[in-house]
């Protein structure tokens, strides 16, 4: 059961609810959804609290998923759970959260023992302790290979990878893809070569050096809100200038269907339709089939979107997922994208 509560501050279940809007009535639903994101690694770890029972599959869901997408099942899923997870899950204070015996702080911090004004961990010790845990898994993983959950896996490689600047890496993912089509000079026959001796009854090839076409599949889905998709229409502009191949982008609009295709120049005049499911597989597969077909594929989405189980052939693929809140909410991408996160503006 421990391990089970320090599950939801480790996870920044509380601070992840003020961000989801959860108010009392959604409350208990919240609770049932972070329980079940994390009891199915707590299952298989062999850490699974009889208190607090309920795994995605109580909601007809699957495993590795978030809060945030088991909330609509769990609205009408009955409560299994005996324990009420504190504040630690909800943010919500409970009576006794700040007592001398210790508890869940309001902030979802561990508060020990001592006077009754204990406010538990600062924010800056959780997230040392979070670290903490992220390196003790690390560590374990070097020394057994597939001894932890996935999800666990996931998380401990979100604390601890190194904060690097997004626009250098995406542009600089994108640069380096480019140039390899850029470099990519080969023999064609379409177009005789000048060099041929005169008076030679043989076709000679002339070198040809590829145009990169360069795809922008953009997630258009209802969680993409008008603020985000003011961001993507930003990256948009930021990397037709950065990259100079105006003029050879082409631009998918998709939710769970391609809502249009647009070669775009600048984004002034550009629009982005959609609002309904999901399914980027879907404007993966028609950029793949765009002709003269793109080079480097660039995915700008929030994650909450299904993937298909290989990369596209013969395209580089850089995926850019928004950060809400200054987090990283949405699914994990599949292991063959690594993601750039790309995050908010500081406000001025």
């Amino acid at each position: 059961m421990l391990v089970h509560l320090l599950s939801h501050v480790l996870r920044d279940h509380a601070a992840r609810a003020a961000e989801a809007g959860i108010g009392e009535d959604d409350g208990l639903a919240w609770l049932l959804a972070a329980d079940a994101e994390v009891n199915d690694d707590l299952l298989v770890a062999g850490y699974m609290s009889e208190a607090a029972p309920d795994l995605p599959s109580d909601f007809n869901a699957t495993d590795g998923q978030l809060a945030e997408q088991y909330l609509e099942a769990a609205r009408f899923h009955p409560r299994r759970a005996v324990l009420d997870c504190g504040s630690g899950a909800d943010g919500r204070e409970r009576e006794g959260d700040r007592s001398s015996v210790g508890g869940i702080g309001s902030s979802g911090a561990v508060a020990g023992p001592g006077s009754a004004d204990a406010a538990g961990l600062t924010e800056h010790d959780q997230q040392l302790a979070q670290r903490q845990v992220a390196q003790e898994i690390r560590r374990t993983e070097e020394q057994d290979p597939g001894s932890v959950p996935r999800g666990w896996s996931r998380w401990a490689d979100r604390v601890i990878s190194p904060q690097v600047d997004w626009r250098r890496e995406l542009l600089s993912r994108l640069r380096k893809a480019l140039a390899i089509t850029i470099g990519a000079v080969d023999y064609s026959y379409r177009k005789p070569s000048r060099r041929a001796p005169r008076g030679s009854r043989v076709v000679f090839p002339s070198l040809h050096r590829p145009i990169p076409e360069l795809a922008i599949v953009c997630d258009t889905s209802g969680s993409m809100n008008d603020v985000l998709l003011g961001r993507a229409l930003a990256e948009i502009d930021g990397l037709l200038a950065a990259t100079g191949t105006r003029g050879n982008v082409r631009v998918i609009a998709c939710d769970a269907a391609v809502q249009s295709v647009q070669r775009v120049t600048t984004t002034r005049n550009m629009s982005l339709a959609g609002g309904g499911g999901t399914n980027l597989a879907v404007g993966l597969a028609a950029a793949v089939a765009l002709r003269p077909r793109p080079s480097v594929i660039v995915v700008l989405t929030d994650g909450y979107t299904r993937w298909p189980d290989s990369p596209p052939r013969a395209a580089h693929v850089v995926v850019g997922l928004f950060e809400k809140g200054g987090r990283r909410p949405g699914w994990e991408p599949p292991a063959w994208a690594r993601p750039v996160w790309i995050r908010e503006a500081p406000p001025r």
